[in-house]
């Protein structure tokens, strides 16, 4: 399978080498140059831009946040040149407002848009461990997978509406993000508290 993949930092590029080492014909693109290069090095195809990795089968993209995605594939006009059939996984954390947006643009076009949010660092990412949430139409969904547990440890199916990886993921940053806080006050609490032993009442 021709497999493209936009968005080559360090979550990106272990999960792009987990894809090249599971024998896929990878084209890839990044916004400099370097990481792209890299990976051209060592079997990849360096594309000179984003519609040349959405010129594929399966193409995967891991960017920082809602902006740099429609900026990078709709506001540059890479999706209107994608390839009919395309089935395009965002990797990202997006909002639900986002994810929704992406899922009627691509089904305007005649794509498919799968929301895969993933949980984990890059070392897991590299070690093929990730927990991928996984929401969009069933077909598309069935088409990604293999893929996806190239480089995950369990890919979580959410259903048929893509914003549904998004609630989800968010949910669980947010959990993460209140454990976090709590640990950090307790720590604070234990650190800050004096334990004395009680004064004896008895003459």
């Amino acid at each position: 399978m021709i497999v493209g993949f936009i968005g080559l930092g360090g979550m990106g590029q272990g999960v792009a080498r987990r894809i090249m080492q599971g024998g896929h014909d990878l084209r890839v693109w990044n916004r400099s140059p370097g990481p792209a290069e890299a990976l051209a090095a060592e079997g990849a195809e360096a594309v000179a831009g984003p519609a040349g990795a959405l010129d594929a089968d399966l193409c995967l993209s891991m960017l920082s946040q809602d902006e740099v995605i429609d900026q990078v594939l709709v506001a540059s006009g890479a999706l209107e040149k994608a390839r009919p059939g395309l089935v395009h996984v965002n990797l990202s954390t997006v909002s639900v407002a986002f994810a929704e947006r992406m899922e009627a643009l691509h089904r305007e076009r005649g794509l498919s848009y799968v929301s895969a949010p993933v949980l984990g660092r890059p070392d897991v990412a590299a070690a093929g461990q990730l927990n991928v949430l996984c929401a969009g139409a069933p077909e598309a969904v069935a088409k990604a997978t293999p893929v996806l547990e190239l480089f995950a440890k369990k890919v979580w199916p959410l259903g048929d509406r893509a914003a549904r990886a998004s609630v989800v993921k968010i949910a669980c940053n947010f959990a993460l993000a209140s454990m976090i806080e709590t640990l950090g006050e307790a720590g604070g609490w234990s650190r800050d508290t004096t334990f004395r032993r009680p004064t004896s009442t008895t003459s």
